[in-house]
């Protein structure tokens, strides 16, 4: 046969070629087999480098905005405010979060929260002398719901501001002596009396407790014990840090800058109300905001661009504010009463702490609450300098609803009690008694 010998042996030739096959299937089966362990330990390498750059996004619900800044920054995500809402949480804090908690993120992305405006609040509306059918209406429309009512028929009240989502709860008495109508407002209750001697469908007597606070300024605090005395006026029951910044320029003293604020919003949760008397305070807004910042408020006197300045305080995330020095007239922020959240009344020429209170400054507190009543906008008025228990029910019956108080509270023996004495004597002026309607 050919190829074969006689004896059926395969030819040298053949055989030769059949042994560098074989070389050639182990050497290729070999080129293969490293080609595939390469590709598997490369798209592993590759694998482990992707996971490498991914994190878990963490809970940021709750948290205050600064804090959900830190919490994504140490996981090399960035935050970015998608909207803000009324909500029964603090200021600031995280309302929802995209994407959820838990969820796998690159670095690098953006995390959208929405942050609190906190919680909204309506004046009551004018009740007096209306109809049951007429009085619901109108509370209605104002956000406001009614409980379940046994016997009402005309009301006499005097309001103030309750949150939106309030429910009044009635609770009547059927006998001969009193009436007491009690409507729940957290810790302070709104009380209506009516006395039995007249008739049913009259209210005597109404208390509305006021929505005053206490802002103790900390420029009059002993900077060697800050922790101390912010813990002191906290025992106090204030929920906000007054800070005022100066430059030295726009007003002849140099106070505090970013560092300090930074080092407040670690030491306490307080709200921090950051008063910029600083010339060119656009340059400074997001700083102040980035380093804790609740509020801020800039002056008129100091920029010509007050519009710009007041919305980059809310592009950070901050409640805007206009201030009036004592020679400027409430006129001059007729074109931003509707955007600012609170207008500062300033009762002494700034710089200093411890000057006497000008008495003119009353008469523009009652004219900014005049002009938010008739405009109907939503600015608190604030007043600063020379505020003491002397002078507190004066301005707390004109309009001021937050008092920013620095000598008064802490150059006293007992800073928490000077606030609550001071808090007291501004809510006692509110208590407005109503004459008997028969």
């Amino acid at each position: 046969m050919d190829g074969e010998n006689g004896e059926g042996v395969p030819h040298p030739s053949i055989e030769k070629w059949r042994e560098r096959l074989e070389r050639v299937l182990r050497v290729s089966v070999l080129v293969f087999v490293l080609a595939a362990a390469g590709f598997l330990s490369a798209v592993t390498t590759i694998r482990i480098a992707i996971r490498g750059r991914i994190v878990s996004m963490p809970n940021l619900v709750g948290q205050a905005a600064p804090d959900a800044q830190h919490m994504l920054a140490a996981r090399g995500l960035q935050l970015r405010v998608a909207d803000r809402v009324y909500s029964p949480l603090p200021v600031n804090a995280v309302v929802r979060q995209s994407p959820p908690a838990g969820e796998e993120m690159k670095i690098s992305q953006d995390a959208h929260v929405v942050l609190s405006l906190g919680q909204q609040t309506v004046k009551i509306p004018a009740l007096e002398g209306q109809s049951m059918r007429v009085a619901r209406i109108g509370l209605l429309q104002a956000g406001l719901q009614l409980g379940e009512v046994q016997s009402w028929g005309k009301i006499r009240q005097v309001g103030n501001a309750l949150p939106l989502t309030q429910r009044w709860n009635w609770a009547l008495r059927s006998d001969a002596e009193t009436i007491a109508h009690a409507a729940s407002n957290g810790e302070n209750p709104v009380k209506i009396t009516q006395s039995a001697v007249s008739r049913y469908d009259r209210i005597q007597r109404v208390s509305v407790p006021a929505a005053v606070e206490v802002a103790p300024s900390i420029l009059a605090a002993d900077f060697a014990c800050l922790g101390d005395a912010i813990r002191a006026v906290e025992r106090g029951g204030v929920s906000l840090l007054h800070v005022d910044v100066m430059d030295g320029h726009f007003v002849p003293n140099i106070s505090i800058g970013v560092p300090v604020v930074a080092s407040l919003r670690k030491a306490t949760r307080l709200r921090l109300d950051v008063h910029l008397m600083i010339e060119n305070p656009e340059q400074y807004i997001e700083a102040f905001a980035s380093a804790g910042a609740d509020m801020i408020s800039v002056h008129q006197e100091a920029t010509p661009h007050l519009d710009r300045a007041l919305a980059m305080i809310r592009e950070n995330g901050c409640k805007p504010g206009a201030v009036i020095n004592p020679a400027t007239p409430v006129m001059m922020l007729s074109e931003v009463l509707g955007k600012v959240d609170h207008v500062l009344v300033m009762s002494v020429n700034p710089g200093f702490g411890g000057q006497a209170f000008i008495p003119e400054a009353t008469e523009k507190i009652r004219e900014l609450r005049e002009i938010r009543d008739r405009h109907q906008y939503n600015y608190r008025i604030e007043v600063d300098g020379g505020i003491g228990p002397e002078n507190v029910a004066a301005v707390a019956r004109a309009g001021a609803q937050i008092l920013v108080a620095g000598t008064s509270v802490f150059h006293t023996a007992d800073p928490a009690a000077a606030v609550r004495e001071m808090a007291q004597l501004a809510n006692q002026a509110l208590a407005q008694k109503v004459r008997k309607v028969v």
